[in-house]
């Protein structure tokens, strides 16, 4: 335990996976060893039993993710029910759906209280050969152009992967500002862990990130006006002192998740409790199950057994990590890389 973790849940954001379908294909999303079942679909009644207990535990904000949740049946009924409860309900799209007319007719009369697009390509090469999706491109532009202007603060994010190159990263970032973006996320790809094995085939090596971003980043600067912010998922200490010292002065690096923090949870579509997304494969209670109310949730996640796993967790990856300055900002990035990255990249960062 260390000065700044106790490993107390603090919960503000939950996030529902409500399905594991797609209608893109991309090569290092963390769902393809779900391999997009329709089937798999949250029910509404279980939605709504989640979203019950999320409220009595004082949950205001939620996000829907998938899969593609734009794709789950029971998504405008749903979005009904939160207002009801008076929550917000986000979403995490692809922004293809949103391109058909009749789906964003309905879409508009029960609208996500705020989307956020995760971008995978932004040309008909990009979408042939890295979404898997040629075919859908067009109607995936004007889906993202409708998002863009009617959530004008909504943010753009994509994930960098070796699949990407610089000119790659800067025309994605200068097409999504001219279709209305105002705010643009770069993160990087982290390593996907299928039962016992971590694969690691898309993220860009360490050398070749900071390079990319050290040199992208002043430009995305500029075109989004200060509105960018950067989520390597990476120890901090791969990037020159000066540029992260920048970085955190403006509030524009994010590498700490609600893992690190405790501050969310992650349902998976059968009602599980995933500490992530990725980590489809360690189940910490189900509802129905171990807890039934907010009452018993909150035991749950505070129980000796939930702790000692996020104690196990969230160790340093590094003895170096014990004295830096930048721990509250970093601890390592995302743990799921840990399971690929050698802790020698890490040393020591000492604020002047």
């Amino acid at each position: 335990m260390d000065k700044y973790y106790n490993y107390d849940v603090n919960l503000s954001t939950a996030w529902i996976t409500v399905n594991r379908a797609c209608n893109f294909r991309c090569k290092w999303c963390y769902a393809e060893c779900s391999d997009y079942k329709i089937e798999d679909d949250m029910s509404l009644e279980l939605a709504k039993k989640i979203l019950n207990v999320l409220v009595e535990i004082g949950i205001k904000h939620i996000i829907l993710i998938g899969g593609e949740p734009s794709m789950w049946k029971n998504i405008f009924e749903f979005s009904d029910y939160c207002k009801e409860k008076s929550v917000s309900c986000g979403m995490v799209t692809n922004a293809c759906l949103f391109g058909d007319d009749r789906y964003w007719k309905r879409f508009l009369k029960s609208p996500s209280s705020s989307i956020g697009i995760s971008v995978k390509g932004i040309t008909e090469q990009q979408f042939e050969n890295i979404v898997g999706a040629k075919t859908l491109y067009r109607q995936t532009m004007i889906g993202l152009e409708r998002l863009l202007n009617y959530f004008p603060n909504s943010s753009v994010s994509i994930v960098y992967s070796n699949l990407f190159n610089y000119d790659d990263l800067l025309l994605i970032a200068t097409r999504c500002r001219e279709l209305g973006a105002k705010m643009f996320q770069l993160g990087g790809c982290s390593a996907t862990i299928d039962g016992n094995c971590a694969n690691d085939g898309f993220m860009v090596d360490k050398d070749s990130f900071v390079e990319t971003i050290l040199k992208i980043f002043p430009i995305l600067n500029e075109l989004y006006e200060g509105r960018v912010v950067l989520e390597p998922r990476l120890p901090l200490c791969v990037f020159p002192k000066d540029f992260l010292k920048k970085l955190i002065s403006e509030g524009q690096i994010q590498n700490m998740c609600h893992v690190q923090n405790r501050s969310g949870i992650v349902f998976d579509n059968d009602g599980y409790i995933l500490p992530c997304n990725s980590m489809v494969e360690v189940k910490m209670g189900k509802i129905g199950k171990d807890f039934s109310n907010g009452k018993e949730l909150l035991a749950l996640l505070n129980s000796d057994d939930i702790r000692s796993g996020y104690v196990e967790m969230l160790k340093y990856p590094s003895e170096e990590c014990t004295f830096c300055d930048l721990n509250d900002y970093c601890r390592g990035g995302c743990i799921v890389n840990w399971t690929v990255l050698d802790p020698g990249i890490c040393h020591r960062i000492v604020e002047e």
